[in-house]
This record gives structure tokens, sequence and C-alpha cells, in this order.
């Protein structure tokens, strides 16, 4: 359109050419101020591998990992509330993930008293046994 012969002369392809050309532009702002993804970290749990893995996603929708830990390194995996809470050998914490979602955190609560007991016999949160 912008190279058709005496398309400078004929103000209707003129206004077509501005319109197209003002489509590209904003499609283009649009496409490049756009939101990224969600970049909030997500727990996965390993049994097979025995770890414990906070991931966030990269633009592909690929996790990357930010932290590993096998589950002999833990003292303690707990949900408190909504919140995901693993200290390590040491008692320091390590992951402190909110779930936001009342659902998810009683679903992981009722996998983790599945799940058999961590090495450490030590638990911290032993006293909190009714929460879960």
């Amino acid at each position: 359109m912008w190279l058709l012969p005496g398309a400078l002369m004929v103000p209707e392809l003129r206004t077509m050419q501005i319109t197209v050309t003002g489509l590209f532009l904003a499609l283009g702002f649009v496409l490049f101020r756009g939101t990224p993804p969600n970049q909030r970290p997500e727990l996965h749990i390993d049994m097979v591998r025995r770890t414990v893995e906070m991931g966030v996603r990269d633009l592909t929708g690929g996790t990357v990992s930010v932290a590993r830990y096998q589950l002999d390194e833990l003292s303690d995996l707990a949900v408190l509330s909504t919140t995901v809470v693993a200290t390590d050998l040491s008692g320091n914490r390590v992951i402190t993930l909110d779930l936001e979602s009342k659902t998810a955190a009683t679903e992981l609560r009722d996998f983790l008293m599945d799940m058999p007991p961590l090495s450490n016999p030590n638990n911290v949160f032993r006293d909190h046994n009714s929460i879960f």
C-alpha cells in the first residue's frame, strides 16, 4: 500500500496508509508495554527425588529454580494458616511462602500429614500439631 504508484496523490489511499500505520504503532506499543508473566514463587515438592524447590516462571513459561533443598536438609516443613514454612537443621527458616488460598493450604497440609517424617525428630513446629 505504501509502495503503490501514485500512493501520495490519492487522498483515500493516503488516509488508509495513515490509519494502518497508526494501528501498527498502537499494536507495537501494546506488545512492548504488556505486563510480564507473574513472578510469584512456586513451591514444588518432589517425593521421588525427596526435594523441596522454589522457583519462578520465566518469559517462556519454564520454571527457574530459586532454591532447592533435600528433605534430609530440613528439620520441618509446615503449613501455618496459609503460609508454608520450612526450617533447616539449624532451625533457620529457609522457605516462607504465602499460598494466598485456604484451599491450597488445606490440601498441602493434608499432603504433609501423610508424608513420611523428616530426618530430624525434634521438629521446630512439633508444639503446633493442633494446627495440622
